[in-house]
C-alpha cells in the first residue's frame, strides 16, 4: 500500500491550464463547469495523482492509460487488474491510495459542526464517543473519516447504510456487530483526519508529499 497527496495551493492558478493537457477531454469539459477555480484544482490534481503514480508502477505513458467506471461511478484502471486505486480530497488536500487489492481512502478538512446533524449515521456507541470526547469534532471525523474509506473501498460509495459500521481499537471493521475482513488506518493532524481501508492489515505508512514538478515530470516520462 502507498499513499500521496498534494496541496492544492502547489499549483498557481496561472499553471492550472497546462495541467490539464495530462487529462482526458472528459475530464477536461468536466473541469469547465466548476465555479471555483480550486474545486477545479481538486478535481484535476486527483485525476493527476492517480495518473503519475500508475505510469511509474506499470510501466507505460501518461497516454496509455486506460480508465472506466463501476456500477457505482467508482474508477478502475484497465491496464492491470490488480492496480487499485482510489481518491479524495478536502481544503487543501488531495489525497490518492494505491494497492493490489481494492483500496479506499478518505480525507476530511475539521469544521465547526453540530453533530446531532448526524446522528442518523452514526451508531449509538459513535455518538456517545463523540459526546465524551475531550475533542468532539475530531472524534466525529475519526468516525466519519472510516465509514466513508470502508465504503469507497467497496466502491460503492455512501449508498451503504454506514450506520451499521464499526471500527474497534485495532483498525478492524465490524459491520452489524460481525467481524469483516477488512482494516483501516487513520492519521491525524490538528485540522485533517484521513482514513485507508483495505483487506489485509498493515503498518501504518506515512503519506508522501508530491510537487507539481514531479508531477510534470512523471506524466511528460521525463523520469
Amino acid at each position: 500500500m502507498k499513499w500521496i497527496y498534494i496541496n492544492i495551493n502547489e499549483l498557481t492558478d496561472n499553471q492550472y491550464e497546462s495541467f490539464t493537457k495530462f487529462v482526458s477531454k472528459e475530464r477536461r469539459q468536466r473541469l469547465k463547469r466548476y465555479k471555483y477555480i480550486d474545486d477545479a484544482k481538486r478535481s484535476l490534481l486527483a485525476a493527476l495523482l492517480v495518473r503519475a503514480e500508475l505510469v511509474q508502477q506499470l510501466q507505460c505513458t501518461n497516454d496509455e492509460l486506460l480508465f472506466a467506471k463501476n456500477d457505482y461511478g467508482k474508477p478502475i484502471c484497465l491496464n492491470q487488474e490488480d492496480a487499485h486505486f482510489n481518491v479524495a480530497h478536502s481544503g487543501d488536500y488531495v489525497v490518492a491510495a494505491f494497492s493490489k487489492k481494492p483500496i479506499g481512502i478518505d480525507i476530511e478538512k475539521h469544521k465547526e459542526i453540530n453533530v446531532l446533524n448526524f446522528h442518523s449515521v452514526l451508531n449509538e456507541w459513535e455518538y456517545q464517543e463523540i459526546c465524551r470526547s475531550n475533542h468532539p469534532i475530531a472524534t466525529f471525523y475519526k468516525f466519519w473519516t472510516a465509514k466513508e474509506s470502508y465504503t469507497k473501498a467497496l466502491g460503492i460509495g455512501l449508498t451503504y447504510p454506514v450506520k451499521d459500521i464499526r471500527v474497534l481499537s485495532n483498525g478492524a471493521v465490524e459491520k452489524s456487530h460481525l467481524l469483516t475482513p477488512w482494516h483501516i488506518s487513520q492519521y491525524f493532524s490538528e485540522t485533517y483526519t484521513v482514513s485507508i481501508c483495505m483487506k489485509d492489515k498493515y503498518e501504518n505508512k506515512k503519506g508522501k508529499g508530491i510537487s507539481i514538478q514531479n508531477l510534470k515530470t512523471f506524466l511528460e516520462g521525463n523520469e
